[in-house]
């Protein structure tokens, strides 16, 4: 890791134990148990028949109020995601568990991995389509070297389509090599398959996770 990455950690260590402060959680256990999550984490996710799977939770946090969230942490966000985020249409929640999963590209053919076809394979796995602040959430949880160790290069949130300014329909996409957006927003045409290199994220219903995973 360059001592770049390292100073960039320290200074996203250091806005969250500030967002900690401020949310009023000012008794020392609650910072100590962050800190010692983050110098020896849990495992953050899991994989099982190819699909991984990982946990978030919600805490209110507008689509609006992500956007200096996210940059304060150092995280770019493209314009168009910025208008997303910005929407009536994103509907943030609080206390919410999300248990997700995410489809690796490699799980479809060259010319099956389209959104339909995507969407389809999820239905039948029972997955569902999840909330958009969950890209956000996941964004927030995993640094770029993490998602990387995933196998994949980037992840698509399969939520409902939310309009920009202009009326189109985009999904947020959590980038790990985009530089210099970290969050963008993709309008992918139908027909027009997705890189291998992604991933489709979407929630399972707590009836279908047997297994729980805490990360």
């Amino acid at each position: 890791m360059s001592n770049d990455d390292e100073l960039l950690r320290l200074w996203r260590l250091q806005t969250k134990a500030n967002m900690l402060v401020s949310d009023g959680k000012r008794e020392a256990k609650p910072l100590l148990d962050f800190l010692q999550e983050y110098i020896s984490p849990a495992p953050k996710w899991r994989r099982k028949d190819g699909i991984i799977y990982l946990s978030l939770e919600s805490d209110g946090t507008t689509g609006s109020q992500w956007i200096p969230r996210l940059e304060s942490m150092g995280f770019g966000i493209s314009s168009y995601a910025k208008e997303v985020l910005s929407s009536a249409d994103f509907k943030p929640t609080r206390g919410r568990k999300f248990e997700v999963a995410i489809l690796p590209g490699e799980l479809f053919g060259t010319f099956d991995r389209l959104t339909n076809n995507i969407r389809s394979k999820a239905k039948g796995l029972r997955f569902v389509a999840q909330n958009a602040e969950t890209a956000c959430l996941l964004r927030e949880k995993f640094s770029n070297e993490e998602i990387a160790k995933m196998g994949i290069s980037r992840i698509v949130s399969m939520h409902k389509p939310i309009k920009d300014l202009s009326g189109v329909e985009n999904l947020l996409v959590v980038d790990s090599d985009n530089d210099p957006f970290d969050l963008s927003a993709d309008e992918r045409a139908p027909g027009l398959p997705w890189l291998i290199e992604a991933g489709f994220m979407f929630e399972v219903p707590h009836k279908v996770a047997t297994r729980p995973f805490i990360g």
